[in-house]
Formats: C-alpha cells, structure tokens, sequence
C-alpha cells in the first residue's frame, strides 16, 4: 500500500535512501517513535542512554547506532532481530521499537532500562556468581517474565476486542472495553506500555491512542499504529489454526478498516473518503466481513462513491445475512425508512429482534422502541420493559434513561420511584443530558431519594451545559425560591 502522507512529521527530513529505510523498518514490523516522545535523555556509558517514555513514563534505554560504511542498514535490522531473539527465548530484554535523532544519521534502539524489570530479575535470580567475568547460570526452570500475568490479559483483552467488531457499533464497543478493563482490575497505563512491545497488537494499540484509553488522546499516533497493523506482513506458522496467526490475520483486517475510518474523518490524517472508500473495498475484496457495513455506508451517505441507495441495501443485507449484527440493525432502518428497498416495518422488526437476539445492544434498544411504539409489531410496553432492560443492564445509556422513565411512570412494570432515580442516574453518569435532568429533578423534588438542593443545582448545571432545554428554567426555579422564601 502506499505510505504517502503517512508518516510525513517523522520522516520529512529523509532523502531517497532513507525511503529505503522507513520501508525496510515497516516491512520487518518494526515500530518507529519519534525522539520528542521521549524526555530526560541521559548517558549512561558508550553508547547506551536511559530516557524516560513520555506516555507511560517509565524508564527505557536507548542504544544508539550510526548508519555507515561499517554499520550498514542490514546490521541495524539483524541488531533488531537479535533483540528480538533474546526477548522471545529468555526474556531478557524487551525490544520497543526504534527511533532517529532528529537531523543526524543515528539511530536508537529502544529497550527495557536493564536496572529494573526483567533483566534485573533475571539477573539476580539466575547468576549465582561470576567467574574469570562470565557468568555461571544457576539451574532450575527457565525465567518466566514477571509482566506474564498482563500479558495473558492483553491476549485475553485482544480476543474480546476482535469478538466485538461485527457485533457491536462504536460507541458500545469503546464502553465494553472500558467495562472490561475496569472489570479485571487492570490499569490501562501499564497495559498500553506492554502492548508496545508486540506487533501483533498494534491495532488495538491505535484504538487505545485514538480514544485515550491509559494515554491522552492522540489521532497521529493512533493512524500510526493502524497504518502499522494495516501494513504487517502476514508471516507463515507452522500450525495454520495457531492462535498467532489468528492475531496477526485480524490485527492487519481490524487495523485496515480503522484506518480507512480514519480517512473518512480526518482523524489524525487530512480527510480523504475516496482514498477510504478504496481502502475499505479493497478489504472487502479480500473477504472481510468488517468492510462490507462500511462500504455499504458509503453508498448509502453517497461518501467517496456516487451515492447508491440500492447498492447500499444489497450490500447491508449481504453483510446482514453473513453474520454481522451491525449490519443487521441497519438493514432494519433500510426497511423501517425505505432505503434501497420498499418500505416494510414489519420485515424491519424482523431483522432488530434478530439482531438482538444475537448480542447487539443497540438492537436490544431499537427493539424496545418497536415494542413501544408498535412499530412493526402491536405496541407492547412489557416487552418493550423486557428489552430496554436487557441494553440497559449492558450500560446503554439511552435504554438507562427510558427504563427510569418506565419505572417513574408505571409503564411495563410496577411505578417504582426508588428504582427510576437509580436508573436515571446510572444514565446521567453516563452523560446522558435528559436524564441528568431527570435526575436534578429528582433531588429537587426528593422523588426517589432524599431531598438534596446542591446536587440538584450540580446535575441541573451539567444537564443544561449538555443541551437540556428544561434544565435552565427548573434552575432558575431554584433560586427564585432560594431567595424570596
């Protein structure tokens, strides 16, 4: 694929040769960093320096090497592989990746700061004593790294991470990983840091850049890691059904159809729909699953093609009927509106309640408003109850926020006041404007929980800085009363 734009900041300063270079380090899977993402560069001895990672601030060391007659491009990638082989075998030394002093011709190896982590570790553990300077190496069971345990987590964390793509939109997925994060007692930080040293992750390391999950959000460097995984060769293993090389055919497939995303936006990269239009159909040429929703979208919103109702419909359902819930759900607003197809709310029911039965939550709400609003099937609020509660319990927000309303009013259950405030707030934490209204409410009014002036004047200021339109005459409401009784 082509790199142009990719990697213009770091690599301006290159001429034709070092082409050569940017594409020998992506071709080997090698990560680049530029040298302003590390801060506090101090020597140590030679040629060695210790630096701190600004995005995790931990301590690395940087091994410098010049490119040269005797130093040539091929050393520098064997030097690489060397470390790659001592990190693979013993775990000795984690490899990070590379990065270039800026108007110089040296380059830097980042490495795992040998005074603290697993060299140490392995030092002190394995080294009895030193004779004539080399190293006696105690016996026992080879040295397990010490970040083992994060590690399974991080293959555990990327297993969920691929299961959610044709299953759940954006919004969910980004609130699931969170939830998951929070649920296994992980720090995102530290889980950022060690996934760095695998490429076989560099897609959900772009995903972790793009929506600031245990760094500050950073477009760039997430289109960087995309373009990283998009990029990856597809190495061969021995065992084809090996979990390795399930990780690298869907980190490249995850990390293409993010990266055209970010085309389509103009995140992090200038806006391009029809370069990710290509991108996108190029994926799906290939076989993906995950690229035909996109594409169908882009016929559908006419972005990057000739807008195309017909062909967006044919191509939701074709993604619909391979298994994707996303698409699913959208094939149901094709037939609920009429897009591409005739109208038919009925056969739109029919594709949301499939969706929903599958595990999509945006499905499970639509079908609680099908239920409510007899769209498509006679009105019904106890199944409508039913399937608000379902999204709801998953942290959907908007179902959060009807199921307040259902519990406030009686409808599909029982009136339960207690309930509704809970409900209502669990939505407002979730930023949910109306029901950070709702919620205000309730402590003004004491409905469901005590009576509590200041967090109802708190929840009412974040409701209407959020765009409720109620919420400022209730405030003012408040301070009339405030100040005249």
């Amino acid at each position: 694929m082509s790199q142009e734009k990719i990697n213009e900041k770091e690599w301006d300063t290159w001429d034709g040769d070092n082409l050569i270079i940017e594409d020998t380090i992506q071709k080997e899977n090698i990560p680049f960093y530029q040298y302003s993402e590390f801060e506090n560069v101090k020597l140590i001895n030679g040629n060695v320096y210790k630096a701190i990672f600004k995005i995790s601030q931990k301590t690395i060391a940087l091994k410098c090497v010049s490119l040269n007659n005797k130093f040539t491009l091929d050393n520098l990638i064997n030097e690489v592989k060397r470390h790659r082989k001592l990190e693979i075998h013993d775990s000795i030394l984690k490899l990070y990746g590379i990065t270039k002093q800026e108007d110089t011709n040296e380059y830097m190896i980042i490495l795992e700061y040998a005074n603290e982590g697993s060299l140490r570790q392995y030092l002190k553990t394995n080294f009895r004593n030193m004779q004539n300077g080399e190293p006696k190496i105690k016996p026992g069971p080879p040295f397990v790294d010490v970040s083992a345990d994060i590690n399974v987590f991080i293959k555990d964390l990327f297993e969920f991470f691929i299961s959610l793509h044709n299953k759940q939109f954006e919004e969910m997925r980004l609130l699931m990983i969170k939830n998951y994060i929070r649920e296994h007692k992980k720090n995102p930080v530290e889980i950022l840091y060690e996934m760095i040293s695998h490429h076989l992750f560099t897609c959900l390391i772009g995903y972790f850049y793009e929506y600031g999950i245990g760094t500050v959000a950073d477009k760039q460097m997430a289109f960087k890691f995309y373009n990283l995984a998009a990029n990856e060769i597809e190495t061969s293993f021995s065992n084809p059904s090996s979990s390795r090389k399930q990780y690298n055919i869907s980190n490249k497939e995850i990390g293409t159809a993010s990266l055209a995303y970010m085309y389509l936006d103009g995140l992090g990269v200038e806006k391009d729909t029809k370069k990710a239009f290509q991108i996108f159909y190029k994926l799906a040429a290939k076989g993906s699953l995950l690229a035909l929703n996109p594409i169908a979208y882009c016929y559908d919103e006419g972005i990057g093609v000739e807008k195309n109702e017909e062909k967006a419909f044919e191509l939701y359902l074709k993604s619909a009927e391979k298994g994707s819930l996303a698409a699913q759900n959208n094939v149901r607003v094709c037939y609920e509106c009429g897009i591409g197809i005739t109208k038919d709310e009925a056969k739109g029911f029919q594709w949301i309640i499939k969706s929903a039965v599958a595990g999509n939550i945006d499905a499970m709400y639509n079908a609680g408003c099908f239920y409510n609003n007899g769209i498509g099937v006679d009105k019904d609020e106890k199944e409508a109850f039913k399937w608000f509660l379902k999204a709801a319990e998953k942290g959907f927000s908007l179902s959060q926020h009807y199921l307040g309303k259902y519990f406030k009013y009686g409808y599909g259950t029982n009136v339960d006041q207690k309930k509704a405030f809970e409900w209502f707030k669990k939505a407002a934490e979730n930023d949910h404007a109306d029901s950070q209204y709702r919620l205000g409410e309730c402590f003004y009014e004491g409905c469901g929980t005590q009576k509590d002036i200041i967090k109802a004047v708190y929840w009412l200021n974040k409701a209407n800085g959020n765009g409720n339109t109620y919420a400022e005459g209730l405030l003012e409401d408040i301070i009339y009363s405030i100040m005249y009784y």
